[in-house]
C-alpha cells in the first residue's frame, strides 16, 4: 500500500521567510521564532505574534455582568490557551475528513491519522532538542496525566513494589497536583528547602540525596522547571545534573516554562 505523507500546515509568509536563516547543525536545531536569538528578526517575530492574536478565537466575545456586557478577557494560556482559526481551519479541512482509529492499518483514514501523528512527534522533538534516544509519549490530560503515568510504571516494576524504598522529593514552589498526584502514589514523599532568596536549596538537596542513597532508597525528584504560584526558575540542567550524579531519576513540569523559557532536553550544564 502507498505511504501515505502528513500534509503540510499552513503558516503565515513571515514563518517561512525566517526557516531561510536557519542555522543548519544536527547537534542543535534552533527555534526559528525565538526572539532570544541575535540572529531572529524582532520584527519578523512581532508580525507573528500580531498573526496568531488575530487568530485567536473568542477575543471579542462578550459577556452580560451586573454592569452590563463586559468584553471576556483570558488570563489563563498555561494549561489551557485560546483556541487558534487558523489551526481549527486546518483541523477542519485537512484532518476531520480522513480522521479514523490511528491503530488499525486497513484503512487510508487510519494510515492518515498515523501518519500525521508520527509528523507531530518528529516536531516535538525538533523544538524541544531531543536527541536519538529521548521518546515523546502522547498522553492527553497535560502534565497532570504525564505524572499519573509515570507513577503507574513506577509502580508497576516489581522490585520498587517489594522494597517499598522509594522516596519522592519535591520543591517547595510545586503545583498542588504535582504534590497531591505523589502522596496518593503511597510513596514516601520529602520537601526540599528553598534558600534565603527563594529558589531551591541545592546543599539541602544534595544532602537529602545522600541520606536516601545511604539508605538504599531509589530517589525520584519530581520538580516544576518555573513555579506556577511564584514564577521562579530553576537552573533545570544543573539539578538535572546533581541528581544523575546521586542516582535518582530527575522528573520535570515544565507547563510553565514552554511559553517563558523553553524546553531543551539536552542542556549542557555550563556550571
Amino acid at each position: 500500500m502507498e505511504t501515505v505523507e502528513p500534509k503540510k500546515s499552513p503558516r503565515p509568509k513571515e514563518a517561512d521567510d525566517g526557516e531561510k536563516n536557519l542555522p543548519q547543525s544536527s547537534a542543535r536545531r534552533e527555534s526559528v521564532f525565538d526572539p532570544r536569538k541575535k540572529s531572529h528578526s524582532v520584527k519578523k517575530f512581532e508580525r507573528l505574534v500580531e498573526y496568531v492574536r488575530e487568530h485567536v478565537i473568542g477575543q471579542d466575545a462578550v459577556f452580560g455582568g451586573p454592569f452590563g456586557p463586559r468584553p471576556v478577557i483570558s488570563c489563563e494560556f498555561t494549561s489551557s490557551g485560546r483556541p487558534l482559526q487558523f489551526i481549527e481551519d486546518y483541523m477542519r479541512c485537512h484532518v476531520y475528513p480522513t480522521y479514523g482509529h490511528a491503530q488499525a492499518t486497513t484503512c487510508i483514514t487510519s494510515l492518515q491519522l498515523a501518519a500525521f501523528r508520527e509528523s507531530a512527534r518528529d516536531t516535538t522533538k525538533k523544538c524541544f532538542n531531543c536527541s536519538e534516544d529521548d521518546v515523546v509519549y502522547f498522553v492527553g490530560g497535560g502534565a497532570t496525566g504525564a505524572l499519573h503515568k509515570l507513577t503507574h510504571i513506577l509502580k508497576l516494576k516489581p522490585k520498587l513494589q517489594t522494597d517499598n524504598n522509594m522516596v519522592v522529593l519535591l520543591s517547595p514552589f510545586e503545583h498542588s497536583m504535582n504534590i497531591q498526584t505523589w502522596q496518593e502514589s503511597g510513596m514516601k514523599v520529602e520537601r526540599v528547602r528553598q534558600n534565603e532568596d527563594g529558589c531551591l536549596d541545592t546543599d539541602h538537596l544534595i544532602e537529602m540525596l545522600k541520606t536516601y542513597k545511604k539508605k538504599k532508597y531509589h530517589t525520584v525528584a519530581s520538580f516544576t522547571a518555573v513555579s506556577h504560584v511564584t514564577g521562579v526558575a530553576v537552573d533545570v540542567a544543573k539539578i538535572s545534573r546533581i541528581l544523575h550524579e546521586h542516582g535518582a531519576l530527575s522528573v520535570w513540569d515544565c507547563t510553565a516554562a514552554i511559553p517563558n523559557k523553553g524546553i531543551d532536553m539536552n542542556a549542557i550544564d555550563s556550571g
